[in-house]
């Protein structure tokens, strides 16, 4: 019986930087082995979602294997708690969240850090997701709260009366919402977002529940947080504080699908390490292997998935995500011609990050990513590493 290997590089693609005379870094990158698979394949470009939406990992995996995101997805939130191991019933509201780092700004907050400098470790997240859940009460709600990996979390809220509405607001900036799609937004203030119903729900009785409701717990969670020993343990060791935790991609109720295999006809087998991907592995029939923790440098951005399927379909081109569009792997690569010009790009210096989602500085070499968190945000310099 023949196989397929099935690999999605989430993210590859990249934005063309100056200091590389406006090529990628995987334009940049040497890559013998992705050279020989696109010099023996096919390649092309796919546009995953829709023109000029900067799709998030959740709604592009979807439309990539197959299932129509504008017709099947009901929001991240629900596909991240299944990963997660929560339950989801209709009328509960899920979201995706993140750790961050947060100053108080009058009734509000400022953002210093959206992924509390991307150090947060597992253990970290876990220790502060357990005092969420043991000291946070809301009136009028439960709630199941679990960190996943690193600075990433899912909420699940319910209502002890009625159900609730996922058509409200991110609490995070740098992600906005068409329907149940979340998408980055290329500029953002980096504000707490109060939460409130969404344009054309404002009178939507139980999306404003759900936006009530979230708002108190996320004020009742920054309490919590902001007096956590973890907390002060890492200030203490010169570390940002993952005081906050900000919300997104909601959604009230698990998305209806096709198992994949009933589908399509191939039995896939997924091996992945984000919940959001699991949860898609799950929600679509898939066997799940989970990916072992490598021992990585909390700075590590790597990140891939895996899908393995039978029987066999040839291909050797992969596919590679990234915000606002997608890249054939290795077309148009360019290198640094002399020893000099790759010395010149291993001396880069830092330099605020131009892309959407972070506000932090970065230093990037030829093939390492190193994120640095700067003392205060740099809302004029977006980004989204």
């Amino acid at each position: 019986m023949k196989q397929i290997l099935y690999v999605i590089l989430d993210g590859l693609g990249d934005d063309p930087l100056d200091e590389l005379g406006g090529a990628t870094p995987l334009e940049v990158a040497r890559t013998p082995h992705l050279d020989r698979l696109a010099a023996s394949g096919r390649n092309g470009y796919v546009t995953t979602v829709g023109e000029g939406i900067a799709p998030e990992s959740d709604i592009a995996v979807f439309a990539i294997l197959g299932y129509d995101p504008h017709e099947h997805h009901t929001g991240r939130g629900p596909i991240e708690a299944v990963g997660a191991g929560l339950e989801v019933a209709d009328g509960d509201l899920a979201y995706r969240v993140n750790f961050a780092t947060v100053e108080p700004n009058g009734d509000g907050w400022s953002i210093v850090d959206r992924r509390v400098g991307r150090d947060l470790t597992s253990d970290e997240a876990a220790a502060l997701g357990e005092e969420i859940q043991a000291k946070v009460r809301v009136n009028g709600a439960s709630f199941d709260f679990r960190a996943t990996v690193g600075h990433r979390g899912v909420l699940v809220v319910r209502a002890n009366e009625g159900t609730l509405s996922a058509d409200v607001e991110n609490s995070d900036p740098a992600y906005g919402r068409q329907g149940s799609l979340g998408v980055a937004k290329e500029t953002f203030d980096n504000d707490v977002v109060h939460v409130t119903p969404v344009s054309g729900h404002e009178d939507d009785g139980s999306a404003q529940l759900a936006a009530r409701l979230t708002n108190e717990w996320l004020r009742a969670a920054y309490e919590v947080l902001d007096a956590s020993e973890t907390n002060r343990s890492r200030v203490a060791d010169r570390k940002l504080p993952g005081n906050f935790i900000l919300t997104r991609d909601g959604g009230d109720h698990l998305p209806e699908l096709v198992p994949f295999k009933e589908k399509f006809g191939p039995s896939f087998g997924c091996f992945v390490e984000m919940p959001v991907e699991l949860g898609i592995a799950k929600l679509t029939g898939m066997g799940v292997v989970e990916a072992p923790r490598a021992s990585l440098p909390a700075t590590s951005t790597r990140r891939g998935r895996v899908w393995l399927s039978r029987p066999w379909v040839a291909t050797t081109g992969s596919i590679s995500t990234s915000r606002g569009r997608t890249s054939p792997l290795t077309t148009g690569t360019t290198r640094p011609r002399s020893k000099a010009s790759r010395a010149s790009m291993r001396a880069s210096s830092d330099r605020s990050c131009r892309r959407s989602t972070c506000g932090r500085s970065w230093w990037r070499l030829p093939q390492t990513t190193r994120l640095v968190a700067p003392a205060r945000p740099t809302p004029t310099d977006p980004c989204r590493c």
